[in-house]
């Protein structure tokens, strides 16, 4: 979220970058993953969109697994 911040005055008012019509599929791939994580990857895809977010994700987790090893 650091990476991704938003920048405006009244997030509940605006739907940013978030395209209405990949929301369902968005929150149907979010399926099971903690409540935190949606939140964040919410808040990315609202300041850069959908591919934003789904990047940011994998780079989490390919930073997670390479000090893991």
């Amino acid at each position: 979220m650091h990476r991704h911040p938003v920048r405006i005055e009244d997030p509940a008012g605006s739907c940013g970058r978030i395209e209405g019509k990949m929301l369902a599929e968005f929150f149907e791939a979010m399926v099971g993953y903690p409540d935190y994580l949606v939140d964040a990857l919410l808040i990315i895809a609202h300041a850069e969109g959908f591919e934003a977010a789904v990047d940011a994700l994998d780079e989490a987790i390919r930073e997670l697994r390479s000090r893991r090893q």
